[in-house]
């Protein structure tokens, strides 16, 4: 391939892109998150599941000449950007038949391609209302699937009335074996998605809507999947009022100068103000006893105790304090650990790291664990999972999260 040809395709996706940021922001910043790779690996568009999270797979000859048009071009990649939405890539496997299953993927975002303009042979509702096959709109992938297969089925039992389902389910046939020319699932199959992947999927949709601010304009299903997503996110801790308190009892602080104030000295403009730091250490029991759903829970605080300003250290501990890290807001594919649990490891690691100077330390635990002995050089505050206890915690208060 022509490194002149690759370029040209490249600048296509990146207009194509602005486009969706000047019409429907959420979608160019979700795009934003994948990585592209232009490549013939498929004949047209494809979105994969990779090791370091989503790659947007364009054919070069597909998305410059095929599509002939800028607004094609918005809507191929705004195709994929909704399969993405829905999260048709990781819940292919629990669809016996993946022909039905790719169509049903189909029918279900390209509802959601307006304004811009249906691929070309888009399976689309339309295409089978002109065959005297009429569905409901805004449905979910299983119901399509479920409806598709109906239709195949009568059509292999020739049950249909003059030749009308043989004809309608000689038309899927031919939609199956040409999928490629839509768009490319190729990349779906053995795809599944665990609990850290699932995070992942909601981090990046997260990340979307919090820059767009415009996704509550999308349609309502796609708004009730974002809704439903930031509920999962949603933490349950007050962390402005309890970071509050941990900076006031903290004596580091910083003048910062800001156009927002007035000096009292001076009467004029910058005025002062007093900026308090607040550097937490966060404990993650990554014991066996803690589940992913758990986890997920936890890292939910934690996004939140970040999201409100907090420098957030992350120290990952079961028997022993595994590894530390800053949380810059994106949850990590995998934790280390899974072995007893410990809460002194921590404590001690906080001991020797005083050169950090720790405003305070949340532990995140199920509590299941002997009473700590070694004393924090900071205060702590406890954050104990729904089916966990605070009977053996010690150097601070606890906070329980609801079911």
């Amino acid at each position: 391939m022509a490194i002149s040809d690759m370029s040209q395709t490249d600048d296509n996706i990146s207009g194509a892109v602005t486009q969706l940021l000047l019409k429907e922001p959420f979608f160019a910043h979700l795009l934003g998150n994948l990585s592209r790779e232009i490549s013939n690996r498929t004949p047209t568009v494809a979105l994969e599941k990779t090791q370091g999270g989503y790659s947007l797979i364009v054919n070069p000859e597909y998305f410059d000449q095929v599509l002939t048009t800028r607004e094609q071009r918005v809507a191929a990649i705004k195709h994929e950007a909704l399969h993405f939405v829905f999260s048709h890539v990781f819940r292919a496997e629990k669809f016996e038949h993946q022909e039905v299953y790719n169509l049903a993927a189909d029918l279900v975002v390209n509802q959601y391609l307006e304004p811009w303009p249906s691929l070309p042979d888009a399976f689309t509702l339309e295409l089978l209302d002109e065959v005297g096959v009429w569905m409901n709109r805004d449905e979910s992938v299983e119901y399509y699937y479920e409806e598709l297969l109906k239709i195949l089925e009568q059509n292999e039992g020739g049950d249909g009335d003059d030749g009308e389902s043989s004809g309608v389910g000689g038309m899927l046939q031919e939609s199956m074996s040409t999928t490629n020319q839509r768009g490319d699932h190729q990349f779906w199959a053995n795809q599944s998605a665990d609990d850290a992947e699932q995070n992942q999927h909601d981090d990046m949709l997260s990340q979307a809507a919090q820059r767009s601010q415009d996704w509550g304009k999308l349609p309502g299903p796609l708004q009730q999947l974002i809704n439903a997503m930031l509920e999962r996110r949603e933490p349950q801790v007050d962390w402005r009022r309890s970071l509050r308190l941990f900076a006031a009892s903290s004596g580091r602080t910083s003048v910062a100068h800001t156009m927002k104030r007035i000096s009292k000295r001076y009467g004029t403009r910058p005025g002062t103000r007093i900026k308090r730091y607040s550097k937490l250490a966060v404990a993650l029991d990554t014991s066996g006893s803690v589940d992913d759903d758990t986890l997920s829970t936890f890292f939910s605080e934690i996004h939140s105790i970040w999201k409100h300003g907090a420098e957030v250290v992350i120290i990952e501990c079961d028997a022993e304090v595994q590894q530390s890290y800053p949380y810059r807001g994106q949850t990590p594919q995998d934790v280390a650990g899974r072995g007893g649990t410990a809460f002194d490891p921590v404590f001690e690691h906080l001991n020797q790291n005083r050169q950090q100077q720790f405003d305070g330390c949340i532990y995140l635990t199920d509590g299941w664990a002997n009473t700590p002995e070694v004393r924090p050089p900071c205060k702590v505050l406890w954050v104990i999972c729904s089916d966990g206890t605070d009977e053996y915690v010690n150097f601070g208060p606890a906070i329980q999260l609801q079911d």
